[in-house]
This record gives structure tokens, C-alpha cells and sequence, in this order.
């Protein structure tokens, strides 16, 4: 078995689409306060602290589950690029595929139902009063101090964390690769911007797009 981590959120949207929470924010009217954050963000996404859990609870704060997925199938409406479609089917026969995102899981949850992709692993909220999202969850690994022992190996020990930042979506992808047996000569990433650096460390072929396949 062979997996196909994309940690790249532009390849499943048209050009020139809006940043998903910064729309979100929009049709909140939460635009201004989204500014400030993601100016702070893009900074931070190069040199850290990440900033990913207060831009999560700034787009999603206070939505109810529902809300919150018919926000995601407006946005899918109108900048979901269909093609990618053809490309998981064509794929999904040589790998199993798994998106990894810090965008919410939601976005990419059709794509699951529609058996498409074997896992979505992105931010999520948790429920608190009047079932409204409350904040962002945690991650939750199956082998915890296996996943521990591996970040360490790779020099990323200190980086351990159950925020689903770029370390925490590296550590859900070698809990699976722990779970499935597979080696990293078995993984190939799609993506190569900044957030998907970690997964380098645990794959053997880095593409940009599924054309490189």
C-alpha cells in the first residue's frame, strides 16, 4: 500500500479563490478582526509562535455543525474545481489517499462520502452550549507514544503538539503510517509550501500537482 498525502489546498479550488476562513469571516462580518489576525499569521507561519487556533475560533466560533457545513457547500459550490475528481479517481487505485489541511475538515468532507479520498484530517471544533462550536479540538492520536518516539527521530521532538498545525497534521500522518505499516518509501507528499515542510521528513517523493504522478 502506498499513500498519498496532499497538504496543499489550492490544488482542489479554481485560481485566484479566497482564503476559505477569510471568507468565512466575510460572511460573518468579521472581516476587520480577520485582517489583523492573518497579517499576524503570515509571519508567524514562517518564523511561529502559529496563530491557526485563534484564526479557526475566529471563522467558526459560534456556529452550529450544520451551519458550518452549509458555509463549507456554498464555498465548494463556487470555487470547487471539479477536475480533481477525475485526478483522486485515476489515483485512487495505486494509493490511498488522505487529505491533510488546516482548514476546517468540513471542506473536504463530500470528497470522503464520496469514497474519494480514505481520510480528511483537518482543524475541528468541539461543541459546547446550545451545540455551537465553542473552540478548536484536539488532535487524537491512536499511538501517542509511538508517534512521540518517531518526531524525536526526526529532530521535531520539541515541535510535539495536538494543535492540527503542520506538526500536528505530521504526527495524524505517522499515526496512520504507524497504524498501516507503511514505510516512508511508500509516501509521497503532494504540496510544498512552507506548512508542508514537516512531511518531508516522512515521505519519499515531494509533487505539487497530481499531473507529476
Amino acid at each position: 500500500m502506498k499513500i498519498l498525502a496532499i497538504h496543499s489546498n489550492k490544488v482542489f479550488f479554481k485560481d485566484g479563490v479566497p482564503n476559505f476562513y477569510g471568507w468565512l469571516c466575510g460572511q460573518r462580518g468579521r472581516t476587520e478582526e480577520f485582517v489583523d489576525l492573518n497579517e499576524k499569521y503570515k509571519v508567524a507561519k514562517e518564523r511561529g509562535p502559529l496563530l491557526l487556533k485563534g484564526t479557526y475560533e475566529l471563522a467558526v466560533g459560534g456556529l452550529a455543525k450544520d451551519e458550518l457545513l452549509d458555509y463549507a457547500n456554498q464555498y465548494n459550490e463556487e470555487y470547487f474545481n471539479g477536475a480533481v475528481k477525475d485526478e483522486l479517481e485515476r489515483l485512487g487505485g495505486e494509493y490511498k489517499i488522505m487529505i491533510f489541511t488546516s482548514l476546517p475538515k468540513e471542506l473536504y468532507e463530500h470528497l470522503r462520502e464520496e469514497n474519494l479520498v480514505a481520510g480528511v484530517f483537518g482543524a475541528e471544533g468541539y461543541w459546547g452550549e446550545g451545540d455551537k462550536i465553542e473552540g478548536m479540538a484536539e488532535i487524537k492520536l491512536k499511538n501517542t507514544a509511538a508517534v512521540k518516539e518517531k518526531m524525536e527521530q526526526i529532530g521535531l521532538g520539541e515541535s510535539f503538539t495536538l494543535t492540527p498545525n503542520r506538526y500536528g497534521l505530521l504526527e495524524s500522518l505517522i499515526d496512520e503510517m504507524i497504524e498501516a505499516n507503511i514505510k516512508e518509501e511508500d509516501v509521497v507528499l503532494l504540496g510544498k509550501e512552507t506548512t508542508a515542510i514537516p512531511m518531508r521528513e516522512v515521505s519519499a517523493k515531494q509533487i505539487e500537482n497530481f499531473g507529476d504522478l
